[in-house]
């Protein structure tokens, strides 16, 4: 399919061109290569992880800490000491952390924040609570998020060095080599040809010189001289001249550069150049006669690589026997390679980064969730459907045995006699909970109100659901109901 693609949108730029044309399918397979060398590869800048989400999480950290640890970074109403700390004591100063401009920075930071009306409800957590079991806790938790946020924000952070080379100006520059040869990177100048004319094909476009750039290799593909000067590459690709030295020079080969960089332009990619260098390396074909060598164009009739009037070629030089496998890879086949090395770098890279701001903004997340439990208050007041004594609910006690002959056998305080039924029922609004586990005269006392006497006889035997006896005040109902249950024992036994 790529092969597809790179023949088909150099066909869209040379519609014109003349289909029988001995080299035409060579001629757009080197400009489809020249067409993507100008393109701009991505911005390796943009792969990088900015510190801010990082500094958050070390924002509420410092606010959940404790005010011991943040007065550690209050600025000094006086002037510091000159003297730089010692780091050689075995307690060193705060100031001999590794992080304790991040430290700083975050302190600052809470501390703008709380005097800022729309920011200050974001940090909300009070110094008391810090000092509680909980807040320390969730201190902890935070400082390791913060922690984690803090690698990971360092693993991608700018580069610092502005005078060193970018992935993406290295990429640039392999891909420039590859059209104009080997060299080192001129700046803002232009690159040279490294590819020069000697006046003689052959000797041009074979051994050393064969391969050089792909500025020299087109030429020697499609350039014409006195023999050869039909457009063998399609027409209009190169003018007609009566030598080789004029028509192949490096100024008839900036013209046929120029061509290319009109292509339309794809997607700069690994992937790309590296299809693109394994489709031009699929045109090489071996030489028809002795040596084995390999050629990138059309031979003369004489199974050489100089010219005639159909033919023009680069030939690559292979030292190799027969039935031995030839490898041949030109210098600018190298350069590509490297760029596509280098492009896969960068977009790996950006995928590392996109990962590393998805972990750090969950970081955020997490840290802001465990913040805002600080933020919850307490339960302090004990619920009213709570257990009373013993761990057991409130049940309501009755006091009055249903069955009763005689009104006599009826309490009179919390129940009423039905002479109709002959029965003792609950007197409305009387009933009182019944006393839990660890039951007795003062249990009792605690639901009727007789326990505020305990030691008043007067108010005591005021309370009608009290009684006075052995000098302490005591429920009545209590006596009431063993009084109740003593007679039905004698009822039963009568019985």
């Amino acid at each position: 399919l790529a092969l597809i693609l790179i023949i088909a949108v150099a066909n869209q730029v040379f519609q014109h061109a003349d289909a029988a044309a001995k080299n035409l399918e060579e001629f757009r397979v080197l400009c489809r290569l020249i067409s993507l060398a100008p393109l701009t590869p991505p911005d390796q800048s943009k792969n990088v992880v900015e510190d801010s989400i990082a500094a958050e999480i070390d924002v509420l950290n410092m606010s959940a800490s404790m005010g011991s640890w943040q007065n550690n970074f209050v600025t000094a109403s006086t002037t510091p000491s000159k003297d730089a700390p010692d780091w050689t004591k075995a307690v060193k100063p705060i100031s001999c952390d590794e992080n304790y401009e991040r430290y700083k920075e975050a302190y600052e930071k809470l501390k703008a924040a709380l005097q800022d009306d729309e920011k200050k409800e974001s940090y909300a957590v009070k110094l008391p609570l810090t000092e509680t079991a909980t807040g320390k806790r969730v201190q902890k938790q935070l400082d390791k998020l913060a922690r984690q946020a803090r690698t990971i924000a360092s693993q991608h952070a700018p580069a610092g060095s502005a005078g060193h080379i970018t992935l993406s100006q290295k990429a640039k520059h392999e891909l420039q080599q590859a059209i104009y040869g080997t060299q080192a990177d001129p700046g803002a100048t232009k690159y040279n040809h490294i590819w020069t004319n000697t006046g003689t094909r052959n000797t041009d476009c074979s051994g050393n010189k064969a391969g050089t750039s792909l500025s020299g290799d087109i030429i020697c593909v499609c350039g014409k001289d006195g023999t050869q000067n039909t457009d063998i590459c399609g027409a209009g690709i190169t003018d007609g001249t009566g030598n080789w030295g004029t028509g192949g020079s490096t100024t008839k080969a900036a013209e046929i550069l120029e061509k290319c960089a009109k292509a339309e332009p794809t997607e700069l990619s690994g992937a790309n150049l590296r299809q693109a260098v394994a489709t031009a390396l699929s045109l090489l074909k071996e030489t028809a006669g002795a040596g084995h060598k390999l050629v990138l164009g059309t031979e003369t009739n004489t199974n050489t690589y100089g010219s005639s009037d159909t033919a023009g070629c680069v030939q690559y030089g292979a030292a190799v026997g027969t039935s031995k496998e030839v490898k041949i890879q030109p210098k600018w086949s190298s350069h590509i390679l490297e760029a596509a090395n280098v492009l896969e770098t960068i977009e790996k890279a950006k995928d590392r980064t996109t990962t590393a701001r998805q972990n750090l903004e969950d970081l955020k997340q997490r840290a802001e969730a465990l913040y805002a439990t600080l933020t919850i208050p307490e339960d302090t007041d004990p619920r009213q459907d709570q257990q009373v004594s013993g761990g057991i609910a409130p049940v309501q006690h009755n006091k009055c045995t249903l069955k009763n002959k005689t009104v006599d056998e009826c309490p009179t305080d919390d129940c009423e006699y039905d002479s109709e039924k002959k029965e003792c029922k609950t007197r409305p609004g009387s009933e009182t909970p019944a006393a839990g586990a660890g039951d007795g005269a003062m249990a009792g006392a605690g639901t009727t109100g007789c326990s505020e006497n305990f030691n008043d006889k007067e108010k005591c035997e005021a309370n009608k659901r009290c009684k006075w006896k052995n000098n302490t005040c005591k429920d009545f109902s209590i006596f009431v109901s063993k009084k109740v249950s003593l007679m039905a024992v004698t009822f039963m036994s009568i019985v």
